[in-house]
């Protein structure tokens, strides 16, 4: 299971557990994981006028992409 914190609250964001309970469910997480991941690699590689469309800073946007393959909101995961 990973859970992640903020510095300042200690506090668990989200977590999301890795164990599978089946091969297949391993593959959709993956499967998932990489699609953030390309989506994230897709915002860094916006212009800064595509970015104030969708209202993101540059700033938000780099941070975002610096985030790892396995940091994925929980919302990428409704079942665990």
């Amino acid at each position: 299971m990973t859970t992640i914190y903020t510095a300042a609250q200690a506090q668990p964001v989200f977590h999301v557990d890795w164990r599978p309970a089946s091969s297949m469910e391993l593959l959709t997480k993956i499967y998932r994981a990489y699609g953030v991941a390309r989506q994230r690699r897709h915002l860094k590689a916006m212009s800064d006028h595509q970015l104030a469309d969708i209202a993101v800073s540059r700033a938000d946007a780099d941070a975002e992409a610096a985030r790892g393959f396995w940091d994925i909101p929980s919302r990428q995961f409704p079942n665990g």
